[in-house]
């Protein structure tokens, strides 16, 4: 696999993560926090 087929498994990851959770953080009240590992 190469750097570029790595970065796109990754990119495609975190947004599919982050279309999943994104309805239940919208009903929560507050700021939100993210941490990250700092490479994509």
């Amino acid at each position: 696999m190469s750097r570029l087929d790595n970065f796109i498994s990754r990119m495609t990851a975190q947004r599919d993560i982050l279309n999943q959770i994104c309805p239940e953080v919208a009903k929560m009240e507050g700021l939100v926090l993210e941490l990250g590992l700092g490479n994509g």
